[in-house]
């Protein structure tokens, strides 16, 4: 929950690290005609490529932080079901996060640590029918839309175009979903 709360905090943050000056804004219109300044453009673009190499690695560090905490909590499902409920929606957030991002080494990295906790919720499942199973029928059915979903999202949609009010349907999906992380991580602590 903290490296999602993490990714939501890191464009403020890669900002300040790479300190980017704020752009100077007008007021009124005798500021504008009386403004002259000029940013140096060269300065400006060797910050925003390091606020970029700044946002790739926290971007990685709060990826690998959900990913590494999804697994972890899914192979604690046979004592509590909220650790693989918990574990499904990092990983789904972690791979709808993915499409925010316009540079792509940032995407790249949040979808590698989307498919790197569905990896992880596979193996704790797998592990958990293998010592108990009567469980089979909790983790097959999420496996099999998990995969149906990978399989709709990697070969169908890089081929279509979709309306703004797809897209926005999506957002409102993705929101839910991240409003959701809180409670089931307090669901997963017992509390």
């Amino acid at each position: 929950a903290v490296g999602l709360a993490g990714i939501s905090l890191l464009p403020r943050i890669t900002i300040q690290l790479a300190k980017l000056p704020l752009p100077h804004v007008p007021g009124n219109a005798d500021e504008l005609k009386e403004d002259s300044h000029f940013p140096d453009y060269r300065m400006i673009e060797k910050r925003t490529g390091l606020a970029h190499q700044y946002m790739t690695g926290l971007i990685i560090g709060c990826g690998l932080t959900a990913a590494i905490g999804a697994m972890i909590t899914a192979s604690v499902v046979a004592h509590n079901i909220w650790g693989g409920l918990f574990a499904f929606v990092v990983a789904a957030v972690l791979l709808l996060r993915g499409r925010n991002y316009a540079n792509g080494s940032q995407a790249i990295a949040l979808l590698c640590s989307g498919l790197l906790a569905s990896a992880g919720i596979t193996a704790g499942l797998i592990v958990q029918i293998v010592s108990i199973p009567s469980l089979v029928a909790w983790v097959f059915p999420p496996l099999m839309l998990l995969g149906a979903a990978s399989l709709i999202i990697g070969v169908v949609f890089p081929k279509r175009r979709f309306s703004p009010v797809q897209r926005r349907a999506v957002d409102l999906f993705e929101a839910t979903l991240i409003a959701l992380v809180l409670p089931l991580a307090l669901g997963v602590m017992d509390l």
